[in-house]
C-alpha cells in the first residue's frame, strides 16, 4: 500500500462519514418539519419558537439568532448513535417574559433497512423506513407529547412523588 493510496482510503472514509452525517441530519429534518406542521406554527414564528440545535450548544444567543442547517445539528456518538438537537420555546408574545425553553435530544441510528429512532437518550426505540413517511412520524409525535406532558402539567405531581396519570388534579389527595 503506497501513501496515495493511504490518502485515497481516508478521502473514501470521509466522504463516507460525510454522506451519513447528511442523511442522520435529514431524517432529523422530517421529524423537525412534521413537529412543525403539528405544532400549526405559523411561517414567521417556526424560526423563532422551534429550531434544530446541535445538542451540546449551550451559548442561548447562537440558539436564538442561529438558523442551522440540518447536517450541521449532529453529533456522531462513540456508540453508534447520532444526536440532534431541537428546542422549543415557550412565549405567550414576542415581548412577553418570562420564555421557557424545552430541549430534546434525539437519537438516531441507521438499521439494516431503516433508521432507529428515540426521542430520549433512555427512551424507546421506534422504527422509520429510509422514506421517514408521516405516519411513521406519527408515533414519534406521540412520545415527543408525552415528553413534554412529563415536563410541564405533570411536573408537580413528579417532584411530589405522585404516580397518578391525572396530574394535578391528583395535588389534593396527597
Amino acid at each position: 500500500m503506497t501513501y496515495s493510496d493511504i490518502i485515497n482510503l481516508w478521502k473514501e472514509s470521509k466522504e463516507m462519514w460525510q454522506s451519513y452525517q447528511f442523511a442522520v441530519g435529514g431524517v432529523g429534518q422530517a421529524i423537525y418539519s412534521y413537529f412543525v406542521d403539528k405544532l400549526s406554527i405559523d411561517s414567521k414564528g417556526k424560526e423563532r419558537i422551534i429550531k434544530m440545535i446541535p445538542p451540546t450548544e449551550k451559548n442561548e444567543e447562537k440558539i436564538r439568532n442561529t438558523l442551522y442547517a440540518p447536517f450541521a445539528c449532529v453529533e456522531l456518538k462513540d456508540d453508534g448513535w447520532s444526536e440532534v438537537g431541537l428546542v422549543l420555546l415557550l412565549e405567550y408574545s414576542e415581548t412577553a417574559w418570562p420564555k421557557q425553553q424545552y430541549r430534546f435530544v434525539i437519537c438516531i441510528r441507521s438499521g439494516a433497512d431503516n433508521w432507529m429512532v428515540k426521542m430520549a437518550k433512555d427512551g424507546p426505540v421506534f422504527k422509520l423506513s429510509n422514506e421517514c413517511k408521516s405516519e411513521e412520524i406519527e408515533v414519534l409525535w406521540g412520545e415527543f407529547e408525552r415528553l413534554i406532558r412529563f415536563q410541564t402539567v405533570d411536573s408537580l405531581n413528579n417532584w411530589l412523588g405522585i404516580k397518578n396519570e391525572c396530574s394535578l388534579c391528583n395535588i389534593n389527595n396527597y
